[in-house]
């Protein structure tokens, strides 16, 4: 498939491709190339069957700006359903996966910005939700060369809510084929250029018939070939259809019943849009979307506020915290609770205290921490700006960026390591890793986990497992499973970059230790290589060879910044020499 294969936008009211010389930052700008500038030149007439949509037209439309490489990309998307969340929000777009790809890799789900509910895209109007890429899920099989499987899901960081001009796409139920026979009428909607060689302030639709497959092949095959989960659109010679600027957007019919369904999705035409457009046929890859969006939601972060937390007492040198996660819309029972991971931010005294990262009360719309340490009042953190930062992950994921899971709370296979220590070996088979991923955990129960310490430090990692170790004066594996004491893990690939808007990393092993006092010593941790241009939420988990199950203090996070953190630690008699000698290192993810 050659560059028919585009973004696609409105041109003199025909829709009409730019070619892959021009940027479409350049484009954007009114700085086309000479191919549509004649095209422009030739046509004397008014918009050709593109015409302004009425204010509330095709609701589901989305516009989807990517930040790439060579300029800012602009297309079309479509309000997917969401049945995890029910008749009133949804967390989810679909579009072209050639729209998410950047030189050949997915943009990060921060490089997209979303916008449902616009009609005028120069205005803002009251009915706009604008969100950002949460995590892009495009299709396994898609191929750039020929356009294979050209769709991709990208879900939203958080819901947008129905109303007048934000509604869902209804799924299609099996029409609109490019076999079809009978005369069927679609109507495609985007922004672009008008004949005045200006973008469209406006939304703008056009209604074309949907032409079978044996009449369209023909006429593509200079620029690729009609496979059979495509559908072609539109008139023989372009007098209307799909370009520049409408890629990812939707094709929408009108079934039986009289509901507009989506036909397709804007994928690829001829080099000047001069004849047939063609469409990625969404009936075919229903299944597919419904195992994106029917399954718990992936991953969701927040941070309470530095200074402004609702801490509260709980007796002398305790105080706790109950966390509201309702804006990720996890599933309620009977789906088991998300596994929730944490960090604790401040300013001061927090890699001393216990208990951050030991979760209670664990449910889908939050749960709570209890924080140890001397002389601890909420007003004292507060002062020390102490607050939480959090992930929610659905538990059981299986996604190459990350994979979740938990110990049976009430039969987790602690074994007993000393009299003041059990162990358990955790099994991450299922994640298929092919080779040593990074790892954070937490520590959930119904009580007394609070006050141990050990569960946020890794021994013994694998592609298929870890061990921790969990201290506390008097424990033994029968108490911990009365307690329901169970690890809650996730893994994540040891690359930097994931299509789940996070970022991880490593520190060398047993480099950069500094002492900072008697039985500390503290680490500045590098994450420059994320390209962060604001501070991310930062998780972190303790490496080594040796003797640090009773290290505390690697989830606590001093000074972040969009390039990195500082952790200290705190062992009995530990040195930066200790620290080396033991291979100390800290593994850390980012997420925005």
């Amino acid at each position: 498939m050659n560059a028919a294969i585009g973004l696609l936008r409105h041109v003199g009211g025909r829709l009409i491709l730019i070619g892959a010389s021009c940027a479409i930052a350049s484009c954007a700008d009114g700085a086309e190339d000479e191919d549509e500038g004649d095209l422009i030149g030739e046509s004397s007439d008014p918009v050709i069957g593109g015409t302004p949509a009425p204010a509330s037209y095709a609701p589901w439309q989305t516009r989807i700006i990517a930040y790439k490489s060579d300029g800012t990309h602009l297309c079309g998307g479509t309000l997917l359903p969401d049945p995890l969340i029910g008749g009133s929000q949804s967390r989810y777009v679909v579009t072209a996966a050639h729209c998410i790809y950047d030189d050949g890799i997915v943009v990060s789900p921060s490089a997209l910005d979303i916008v449902a509910g616009d009609r005028n895209r120069v205005v803002t109007e009251a009915t706009e939700q604008v969100r950002f890429g949460a995590e892009i899920v495009p299709h396994p099989s898609y191929d750039a060369g020929t356009g294979r499987n050209d769709i991709a899901i990208v879900r939203m960081n958080s819901p947008v809510t129905f109303g007048s001009s934000v509604q869902p796409i209804e799924m299609p139920d099996g029409r609109y084929m490019s076999t079809d026979t009978e005369t069927v009428t679609a109507t495609i909607t985007g922004w672009g250029v008008t004949e005045t060689g200006d973008i469209s302030s406006v939304l703008l639709k056009a209604d074309l018939p949907i032409v079978d497959q044996a009449t369209c092949a023909p006429a593509m095959a200079t620029w690729g070939q009609v496979l059979p989960t495509m559908i072609c659109a539109g008139y023989a010679n372009g007098v209307k259809g799909g370009c520049f600027g409408d890629s990812g957007g939707p094709l929408t019919a009108t079934n039986e019943a009289g509901h507009q369904q989506l036909a397709g999705i804007v994928s690829w035409g001829s080099e000047l849009c001069s004849t047939y457009t063609v469409f990625t046929r969404a009936v075919d890859y229903v299944p597919w979307i419904r195992s994106i969006t029917s399954t718990q939601p992936f991953a969701c972060q927040g941070q309470t506020p530095p200074g402004y937390t609702d801490w509260q007492q709980d007796g002398a040198d305790h105080i706790f915290l109950d966390v509201n996660t309702t804006q990720c819309n996890f599933p309620a029972d009977p789906a088991p609770p998300p596994a929730y991971f944490t960090s604790l931010g401040g300013s001061s005294g927090h890699f001393t205290s216990l208990g951050a990262t030991s979760i209670y009360s664990a449910t889908s719309t939050g749960f709570r921490v209890n924080v140890k340490k001397s002389g601890i009042t909420p007003a004292q953190a507060n002062s020390w700006k102490w607050h939480l930062n959090w992930q929610g992950a659905s538990i059981n994921q299986n996604q190459n960026e990350m994979c979740t899971g938990r110990t049976t709370p009430g039969a987790t296979s602690w074994v007993q390591y000393n009299t003041r220590t059990v162990l358990v070996d955790v099994d991450t088979t299922r994640c298929n890793r092919t080779s040593k991923p990074r790892y954070f955990t937490s520590l959930g129960g119904s009580g007394y986990h609070w006050t141990t310490f050990g569960t946020n430090n890794i021994y013994l990692p694998t592609k298929d497992g870890f061990r921790v170790y969990v201290v506390q004066d008097g424990i033994t594996p029968a108490i911990a499973n009365q307690r329901n004491w169970h690890i809650n893990w996730a893994s994540t690939p040891p690359a930097a970059q994931t299509n789940l808007n996070q970022c991880t990393g490593s520190t060398a092993p047993g480099s950069n230790w500094v002492q900072s006092a008697t039985d500390s010593v503290y680490l500045e941790v590098n994450t420059s290589s994320c390209q962060r241009t604001v501070t991310p939420l930062y998780f972190a988990s303790l490496r080594g060879q040796s003797s640090f199950f009773s290290a505390n203090g690697v989830t606590s996070i001093y000074k972040p910044t969009p390039t990195g953190f500082r952790v200290y630690l705190s062992q009995p008699g530990l040195t930066a020499a200790d620290a080396a000698a033991r291979q100390y290192s800290v593994d850390w993810g980012a997420y925005r």
